[in-house]
């Protein structure tokens, strides 16, 4: 897919890996947040998705809205909201970007039990990260749908759950989500309160949860005994041993002592 015939100046190149961090280069503050329904795109699985992105800016400098549109994979039956880098540009294509921001459905953005129809807010090119994207969310209940961590058996290594959580995923011929990080440290659980962007009623969520925040929980662990992450990923990758990441996750929950095994553990280190 051909890219518009844009000016070279006032433009910043965006490549996927920096997606969850993107800001576009002379930013302005949002003054207001107006509400624009979604367009409807049709796009096939096997749809080249450029490497690169150029993020242009009209010649007077003006801040341009980007449109939400819906994304519908027709050979696999399945549609996602996505938010596109680059503004429609006037008889051109709408161009896709592995970069393009992958949304959850317009209710999260609209107060439950609201009258009116769900409808998106509006998205300009200065605001056009997830910080942002996530700030407008009201009803973060909807987002697990969108943003749930894959099963332990998609993810080929640690290094790959590991980016989940602090990069984001990228789908090919789609865009990418957020940081799963970003998401759970604004609805996580905290203390008093249970997370509210997982379905607490549910036990098979709270089951992929807590297999995939396992190896989280224990990367940080081993990254607060001295290491870097890389050397956390490479240690327990290596450990892996070429075990799948769910064979894996079952040998260490072998591995770990029972709650009896902690007791008397416990009391075996007070007693003389």
């Amino acid at each position: 897919m051909a890219h518009p015939q844009l000016p070279t100046s006032h433009q910043a190149l965006a490549t996927p890996e920096h997606c969850q961090n993107f800001q576009p280069t002379g930013s302005l503050p949002l003054t207001s947040v107006t509400t624009s329904p979604a367009q409807a795109i049709t796009s096939q699985p096997s749809l080249p998705v450029p490497a690169q992105v150029t993020l242009q800016y009209a010649k007077d400098h003006s801040i341009q809205p980007l449109t939400p549109l819906l994304l519908t994979l027709s050979q696999e039956k399945k549609f996602h909201h996505i938010l596109p880098l680059l503004p429609i540009t006037s008889g051109q294509p709408q161009v896709q970007s592995s970069c393009d921001l992958i949304l959850p459905s317009p209710g999260a953005f609209s107060l439950p039990n609201s009258s009116l129809s769900p409808t998106f807010p509006q998205f300009h090119t200065s605001n056009y990260t997830w910080n942002h994207v996530l700030s407008l969310v009201v009803q973060p209940s909807l987002l697990w749908t969108c943003y749930t961590p894959k099963s332990l058996g998609d993810y080929p290594d640690i290094k790959s759950l590991w980016e989940a959580w602090e990069e984001g995923m990228m789908i090919k011929g789609v865009g990418c989500t957020p940081p799963i990080r970003l998401v759970d440290e604004r609805w996580g659980t905290q203390k008093g309160h249970r997370a509210s962007w997982r379905p607490a009623a549910d036990p098979q969520a709270r089951t992929a949860w807590a297999k995939y925040h396992f190896f989280i929980v224990q990367i940080k662990a081993y990254q607060a005994a001295g290491h870097t992450v890389s050397e956390a990923i490479a240690h327990f990758d290596g450990e892996r041993a070429g075990r799948s990441v769910n064979q894996f996750h079952k040998l260490l929950q072998e591995k770990r002592p029972s709650q009896k095994q902690k007791q008397n553990m416990a009391e075996a280190e007070r007693s003389p």
